[in-house]
């Protein structure tokens, strides 16, 4: 599961003390593994989620070293991706950590699609690299990307997330 909140105040509000949103507090024992990352937003483009049928979690590792240099190419490559046919919203953000920061810090880029085909086009029919033109992941090894797919539940607009 993965949620946005509209600034801090809204998660503190909305969440427990274990990050967990609170009308799904009861169900949290049912979780079987739980990993609890605030990541600052770096920049955010479209508010489309609602429309969204496959979301994608790009995650990396970058030297702290670049991290500026880093954000500043977020803003061109967000504008690149969001123009892109079929992207709704793009959102890179930065790990926020309260203990000392190692070498690297992870970072991330998390996306909205309308469907499938629109993603797939994006990243050249590799879901495993970054949105062709973009360098918005930095250079890693070893890349990572999750995919969901946001299946219908029900007929009053309800939706599920599935792997």
């Amino acid at each position: 599961m993965v949620s946005v909140w509209r600034d801090l105040d809204s998660f503190r509000v909305g969440t427990n003390a274990s990050g967990v949103p609170r009308d799904l507090t009861p169900k949290a024992g049912l979780f079987r593994r739980r990993l609890s990352s605030h990541f600052r937003t770096v920049l955010i483009r479209g508010t489309q989620w609602c429309d969204a049928r496959v979301l994608r979690l790009h995650r990396a590792f970058i030297a702290v070293d670049a991290l500026e240099a880093w954000e500043g190419t977020v803003p061109d490559d967000l504008e690149m991706i969001a123009a892109k046919p079929g992207n709704l919203v793009a959102l890179a953000g930065v790990v926020i950590t309260d203990e000392e920061t190692g070498p690297e810090v992870p970072i991330l880029v998390l996306t909205a699609w309308r469907d499938w085909d629109s993603l797939l086009e994006a990243t050249g029919g590799r879901l495993n690299r970054q949105i062709q033109g973009t360098e918005l992941a930095g250079p890693m090894p070893h890349p990572l990307a999750d995919h969901y797919e946001l299946i219908q539940a029900d007929t009053s607009g309800g939706s599920d997330l599935s792997a």
